[in-house]
This record gives C-alpha cells, sequence and structure tokens, in this order.
C-alpha cells in the first residue's frame, strides 16, 4: 500500500499514534496515503515526484501546533500550508500535485 496505489486505505499510524517529526520529511510513493503528523516546530513536507504516478494521493493531518508547508519535489515550492488541526490532500495528476485543505 502506497501513496502511488490511489484505491486503497493506507495510515501511518500504527496503533493510532502522530509521528513527530525530528526534521523536514520527504514523502515517498511508498508511504501510506494518510500521514498524522506533528511537526513539533514549523516543518516542511516535500511530495515525491508526482511524473508517471495519476491518481496518486496523500491525505496529511496536522495534529501538532506548528504549521506544516507541504513543498513540491524540488522542496523550494510551495503546494500548501496545512495549519494546526487541519487537513490537507494532495493528489497528482500524473504532471504535477493539487490540493484541497479543510478543518480536521
Amino acid at each position: 500500500m502506497s501513496i502511488g496505489a490511489p484505491y486503497r486505505n493506507d495510515s501511518n499510524i500504527a496503533e493510532y499514534s502522530t509521528t513527530v517529526m525530528a526534521a523536514n520529511l520527504t514523502l515517498q510513493l511508498e508511504d501510506a496515503d494518510t500521514m498524522y503528523l506533528d511537526g513539533d516546530g514549523t516543518r516542511n513536507v516535500v511530495l515525491p515526484n508526482p511524473v508517471g504516478a495519476p491518481g496518486a494521493k496523500v491525505t496529511i493531518v496536522n495534529t501538532g501546533g506548528e504549521t506544516l508547508t507541504v513543498q513540491d519535489t524540488d522542496a523550494s515550492t510551495t503546494n500548501g500550508v496545512v495549519a494546526t488541526l487541519e487537513i490537507g490532500v494532495f493528489y497528482s495528476d500524473g504532471v504535477a500535485w493539487n490540493h484541497l485543505t479543510g478543518v480536521a
């Protein structure tokens, strides 16, 4: 199960726990499609390369007290921001990442 497999429900919450980030996080297409993240400070989350992965999706749930900045693959372009207790859904059209953000 992975970000690259669009028709599944996989989460990084072993025993319903949140990943506390010690540094910025770069996602891979093999990662879970739902990420519960606590930045433990302001952090960046870098999306994997979307080319050749149409339908890939990742949902980022910000459980921490600081904003998560979600960046495109090059780590220099901001794709979206997921504030405290917000959910960001990022999906690939096979060329670029698109996003929706809402309140958790």
